[in-house]
């Protein structure tokens, strides 16, 4: 159980405060922080530029994405619309977790779990080189495969990396629940490893609820359950076909229309839907949500979605 901004709903052990909220088909609930306009969740990552919230219990914490936050029994949260606001009595505010600074050295910092940094982390540990491994993610499944081992490499999850400095110093914020450890390392070699992410389009009114990262959409179905819509439209250079699988699950979302800029992309023979080839979105229509997607041809025909 859990309340966000005054309402009680219900979530599942393992969601994200912004997984929970789609699947209690709660789309919008957002602010943008000038003009107030509604705005939605649009990742499903720490790249979240819209759902923001503070959270009162059973911790407190003043602004964060609520993407980035694990649910928990009796969590309240508050929208908050790009400032968080400090308590006018601090001495009631709860904080349980503990606040933690920590120092270590190492051969080898990798940060991130992709296998540019996998199979360099296991061939130093293999040497006897001190190795850690930050992954922001809590249950990421780590290796290619059985070719990976994870003797010798200390795997640091929940944890982020705030910054990387001169001489191999680096900051890693780990947060788990009941603490919060700030580390500090030392290293004499780093590794980025933290993948790709997808990037916004631009078009007019895409902060529209309702407007997220296809990314975010194959993340919150594949690892939350959680449709994001009933029906869908698709717009980007070249559709994943995994994506596409999802969106048309028998307990998942119909495709409305897939828009794509290449005349000569190849799209999976799935069927079912429109394919709008070297069209463009030029806007969305929906109070707050999103109901229509406005679309221009390659000859400057418009049409509607």
């Amino acid at each position: 159980r859990f309340t966000f901004d005054g309402v009680e709903y219900e979530g599942f052990e393992g969601d994200t405060l912004a997984s929970a909220l789609l699947a209690n088909d709660v789309v919008g609930g957002f602010l943008s922080p000038i003009l107030g306009r509604p705005r939605g969740i649009y990742s499903a990552g720490v790249e979240e530029p819209n759902a923001f919230v503070e959270i009162s219990e059973p911790w407190f914490d003043p602004i964060v994405a609520a993407t980035t936050v694990e649910l928990v029994e009796g969590m309240v949260a508050l929208s908050r619309a790009g400032v968080g606001r400090l308590p006018t009595d601090p001495s009631g505010v709860p904080r349980r977790r503990v606040v933690e600074h920590r120092h270590t050295h190492v051969d080898l910092l990798v940060v991130g779990s992709g296998n540019g940094g996998l199979y360099p982390a296991d061939e130093a540990a293999s040497r006897g080189e001190r190795v850690l491994l930050v992954e922001r993610e809590r249950d990421t499944v780590l290796g290619a495969g059985d070719t990976w081992r994870t003797e010798g490499v200390e795997i640091m999850t929940r944890a982020t990396a705030l910054g990387l400095y001169d001489a191999g110093y680096a900051t890693v914020l780990e947060s788990a629940h009941e603490v919060e450890r700030l580390w500090h390392v030392r290293a004499r070699r780093v590794i980025l490893a933290t993948g790709t992410r997808d990037s916004l389009i631009a078009f007019s009114d895409n902060d529209r609820p309702g407007v997220l990262l296809s990314s975010a959409a194959l993340a919150y179905f594949g690892l939350f359950g959680v449709c994001v819509g009933e029906r869908v439209a698709s717009f980007g250079p070249q559709p994943d076909t995994g994506t596409l699988a999802i969106l048309q699950h028998e307990s998942a979302a119909s495709i409305a229309g897939l828009v794509v800029p290449d005349d000569d992309a190849r799209i999976p023979s799935t069927g079912g839907f429109e394919v709008l080839r070297g069209w463009t979105v030029t806007g969305t229509e929906g109070r707050p949500q999103l109901s229509a997607v406005h679309v221009r041809g390659p000859d400057g025909e418009h049409g509607t979605i």
